[in-house]
């Protein structure tokens, strides 16, 4: 189990509904288990702590006798082992914005406020895994991202291979696709090919690599940040949210019409966004829709690829990498770890793209 899935998922519901939520048991159990259907280990973990009545006691008190006393009770009465214990005591004080003494002393902890609300400028967000944030409302929601490792890679063909360990700092990545509301805000148009959908709120498309680092040399005058395009390994990382499996939530083939437009469902036509399930990270459509660009050439496979989670940029930067499938994609397509050549210059309306941000 990833220590910080169980505080992302808390702190978009709590951002969502406020702690008050936390009262209502069934309630959150319920919407954990319709939201995060893949999270089964941390929805049991969090039941504990609604039988155990931890999290009311926290959401009350949050001092260091009611953690101490809280790991206490989960290890000795319900067997919780302390790693476990530990990691749900974390994940509720960081959510109720309590620091954190269940190492048996005060530990570092941020001393801004702690319910991560509503969206917010960064000014005023929490830099924690979980919080969204949006610069500029031309700008989408960011979310942020934890730093970890994952093992990145597949076996469903040779390009997917070398499978290797990739560490990956903190970053913030689009909580959707840019738009074509958002490009049209910076760019004054919108080269689309679905236009006749009734909204502006379907993700951008019909763009190539290099117009799209003209949007995001705008962009970046415009809001005073560093805006770029993802690396292949910040993409594949945000995509699993914690997934070892072949998609998001796991191997189970018949999830994936919860959380993806492809051939199967789209009526062949890409679709608003955040229509289908997030993802563990709250990221929605990383399966299908649209292709997204990233920052990488292409390279046949990852022999010498980077492991620090930064884009392989050296190489033919005439060809680009393409993630996550579209529309028009098949399951095959739409798994996590497959990987698409584009030549840089094509507009097609398979192909749109999610912002990358560098944090302070």
């Amino acid at each position: 189990m990833k220590p910080m899935i169980l505080q992302i998922i808390l702190q978009t519901i709590v951002s969502e509904f406020g702690t008050s939520v936390l009262r209502e048991h069934p309630r959150v159990l319920g919407l954990v288990a319709n939201r995060y259907p893949q999270a089964s280990k941390e929805r049991r973990l969090l039941r504990v702590a609604f039988e155990a009545g931890v999290v009311e006691a926290l959401r009350r008190d949050g001092g260091e006798h009611s953690q101490l006393s809280a790991m206490k009770l989960l290890e000795e009465e319900y067997s919780l082992h302390p790693d476990r214990a530990r990691t749900l005591v974390v994940s509720l004080c960081e959510v109720l914005g309590h620091e954190l003494y269940v190492s048996g002393h005060k530990a570092e902890s941020d001393s801004t406020t702690a319910t991560p609300a509503k969206t917010s400028s960064l000014q005023t967000a929490q830099l924690k895994p979980g919080s969204v944030f949006r610069d500029h409302p031309h700008t989408p929601e960011m979310v942020v991202i934890p730093a970890g490792e994952f093992v990145m890679g597949g076996n469903g063909y040779p390009d997917e291979q070398p499978i290797h360990r990739v560490k990956v700092p903190q970053f913030a990545i689009g909580k959707t696709m840019v738009t074509q509301a958002q490009w049209k805000a910076v760019m004054g148009n919108n080269p689309s090919y679905f236009q006749d959908t009734g909204t502006e709120n379907c993700p951008l498309e019909s763009v190539n690599w290099d117009d799209i680092q003209e949007f995001i040399t705008k962009l970046n005058t415009l809001t005073g940040k560093k805006y770029r395009l993802p690396s292949e390994a910040e993409w594949e990382y945000a995509c699993r949210a914690g997934s070892t499996g072949k998609w998001c939530f796991g191997d189970d083939e018949a999830q994936l019409i919860h959380y993806a437009w492809n051939k199967n469902n789209s009526d062949s036509k890409s679709h608003p966004v955040e229509q289908k399930r997030p993802n563990a990270f709250g990221l929605y459509d990383m399966h299908g829709n649209v292709w997204e660009w990233l920052q990488d050439c292409w390279h046949e496979n990852y022999e010498g690829a980077p492991t620090d989670g930064s884009a392989w940029t050296t190489g033919d930067g005439g060809l680009r990498v393409v993630r996550g499938g579209s529309w028009n994609s098949g399951v095959v397509s739409s798994r996590v770890a497959n990987r698409l050549r584009i030549v840089s210059t094509c507009r097609l309306y398979f192909y749109g793209f999610r912002l990358a941000r560098m944090l302070p």
